[in-house]
């Protein structure tokens, strides 16, 4: 299993987590996982941030 802990500020924190077989390439999952894990720390900033906002669009 790997596992990697994510913090979105004044929200809260996560887990993400791969289980899979032993015989898995794990450092290329390891490097996956970090990755995936910015780019979803990065998004869900922006997304509480965007509702934090006092944003109202004009139609």
């Amino acid at each position: 299993m790997i596992s990697s802990k994510f913090l979105i500020p004044y929200r809260g924190v996560g887990i993400l987590a791969i289980i899979g077989p032993v015989n898995l390439d794990y450092q290329q999952l390891i490097n996956q996982v970090n990755v995936v894990n910015r780019v979803l720390t990065m998004k869900l900033t922006d997304f509480y941030r965007y509702l934090s906002s006092n944003h109202y669009e004009v139609h």
